[in-house]
């Protein structure tokens, strides 16, 4: 139990033990799109919604956590940290800034924002002052509820900064781990399978109890026709052990426009419905089972090196009285 592992001292695992139980206990089921910056994570999620919502750039973009979820009405809800960091961005949206004075920069509460201004507020700030984009953000995250039928019971799909862009924004992803049931992991087809991606793909996700995650090579549109099935062989001998799913290479960007334009041609050359009709199908077939499964796999990896701490101690012990 927890109380057992606080009196060994192991407060982390304690403290994880806690994440563990209220994920088991929640009756959502969250969906982290994650992967090196400016792959095209938002895209991909814009793809999903049929409207560019969330801000998508050649450069990092993303700066804080953004929870999709299922609303009859389009909206968005702009949400505090509390405390707020010291330092904050010059930058600040004139409506935000007035609403946390309002509250004396202190326990803020939320703020309906209208969907289509979530730029203002997601976006890494980039001013005259360098330092300024390496600050840590004064939201947690924005809530966007989007009429979108595979978010139905409980289903959302979480934006989040990209890995490898900034230590602030990073631990921001990395934090989010913890709630997460499910990964969809981005990669981008021209610049495949970096060791980075390779290092956290083998030693965080495995950590966490993610032993099947999705993965989508995007931008697969910008790989030469001839080169096509070259990349797709690479990914497959780089990822296939991390997963049992198929890898799905896709434009997201081509899907969008399609939509936008209903285009239903561009639309299908994107790749993109045979990913949306996989994730529709394990939505309905199988978050159940994995809302279980992947706790349990977690649960093991932070109490087996406490077995081994305890079993070592134990050794110690014996050889001392010998």
């Amino acid at each position: 139990s927890s109380e057992v592992v606080n009196e060994l001292n192991m407060s982390s695992a304690s403290e994880n033990l806690g994440k563990l139980s209220d994920k088991v206990n929640n009756d959502t089921f969250k969906i982290q799109v994650i992967g090196t910056f400016s792959n095209g994570k938002s895209t991909v999620i814009n793809a999903l919604l049929g409207e560019n919502v969330l801000p998508a750039y050649a450069l990092p973009t993303t700066a804080v956590i953004n929870e999709v979820k299922y609303g009859d009405k389009k909206e968005a809800i702009l949400h505090f940290r509390n405390p707020l960091p010291e330092n904050l961005p010059e930058s600040l949206s004139r409506k935000a800034l007035s609403h946390m004075q309002k509250y004396n920069m202190e326990n803020i509460p939320p703020l309906h924002i209208e969907y289509g201004e979530i730029e203002d507020y997601v976006v890494i700030p980039i001013g005259t002052d360098p330092k300024e984009m390496l600050l840590e953000s004064p939201y947690e995250k924005v809530e966007l509820f989007w009429p979108l039928p595979m978010l139905k019971e409980g289903v959302e799909i979480i934006d989040s900064p990209g890995l490898n862009e900034s230590a602030t924004r990073a631990r921001v992803t990395m934090d989010y781990l913890s709630k997460a049931d499910a990964i969809l992991f981005v990669l981008a087809a021209d610049r495949l399978c970096s060791q980075d991606e390779m290092e956290f793909i083998e030693n965080n996700l495995n950590a966490y109890g993610f032993t099947d995650p999705f993965f989508v090579v995007n931008r697969f549109d910008l790989i030469r026709e001839q080169e096509k099935e070259r990349v797709r062989k690479f990914a497959e001998l780089k990822l296939a052990e991390f997963s049992t799913n198929k890898i799905y290479f896709i434009s997201a960007q081509q899907a969008l426009d399609g939509e936008m334009t209903n285009k239903i041609d561009l639309y299908k050359q994107s790749g993109m419905e045979e990913f949306v009709t996989k994730l529709s199908d394990f939505l309905t077939k199988d978050k159940g089972k994995i809302k279980l499964s992947q706790p349990s796999r977690a649960f093991f990896n932070i109490f087996l090196p406490l077995e081994v701490l305890i079993l070592f101690g134990i050794n110690i012990i014996i050889s001392l009285s010998i």
